[in-house]
């Protein structure tokens, strides 16, 4: 059950960080780096199994998606890796992606079991989230948690050109710092005492940061649910 919340979770904020991304473009980087060479590897290159960003369960034979389903699973684990353990490298490039619609691979939902089509850019923007909102683990009821990226600064876009020379520590003590200013309980915590519990835990977060000032590297993968 926390899998399946923590998926529909994952899945609802991925496509609102794609429609808050969607009205401002970002020149991409053409020359090689090593960054450039680590978000290729979240493209795949052979054709999308559907038109679109959505596809209905039964719309593609199940004998046809196992192989994808298998081949893709293990190619972009890898590059979510190689990613998040160099993210300091690839966060300027991540952010300079945003608007990259190469295919990269699909994902269930699983309250519907209908099929998303995740491109380059959706993932860009949600491994960027997941190493600035180091919070989350704190706040998070599994579906829902506070946004910083998306709520505090309206998107990627927006966030990224005021913070580019900005080291990641530092940014993920502002994301923190956001969620301290947050003082209004959310409504997926039934009483004061466990929303003052996770301030701490985020206090203490914060804490770790400023006292070490190192970041937290998250080993962040997608949530898979195939059925």
């Amino acid at each position: 059950m926390n899998a399946r919340k923590r998926m529909v979770g994952a899945m609802t904020l991925l496509l609102a960080l794609v429609a808050a991304t969607a009205s401002v473009g970002l020149r991409l980087r053409q020359h090689d780096s090593p960054g450039e060479r680590m978000v290729e590897q979240l493209v795949n290159h052979a054709k999308p199994p559907f038109e679109g960003y959505r596809a209905e369960y039964d719309e593609i034979p199940r004998t046809e998606i196992r192989g994808i389903l298998h081949e893709q699973e293990r190619r972009v684990n890898r590059a979510y890796d190689t990613l998040n353990d160099n993210i300091e490298v690839a966060l300027p490039v991540l952010a300079e992606h945003l608007h990259d619609k190469r295919f990269s691979h699909i994902r269930q939902d699983p309250s519907t079991d209908a099929w998303h089509r995740v491109d380059v850019g959706m993932a860009c923007a949600e491994i960027i989230q997941a190493q600035i909102e180091v919070y989350d683990e704190c706040v998070s009821s599994g579906w829902a948690s506070l946004h910083f990226i998306r709520d505090g600064c309206g998107g990627v876009v927006r966030w990224w050109p005021l913070r580019e020379d900005k080291p990641l520590v530092e940014l993920q003590m502002e994301a923190c710092e956001w969620v301290l200013r947050h003082r209004k309980k959310p409504g997926w915590y039934a009483d004061d005492v466990d929303w003052r519990k996770a301030l701490r835990c985020v206090q203490r977060k914060l804490n770790k940061l400023r006292a070490s000032k190192k970041p937290e590297v998250r080993r962040f993968k997608p949530i898979y649910i195939y059925r």
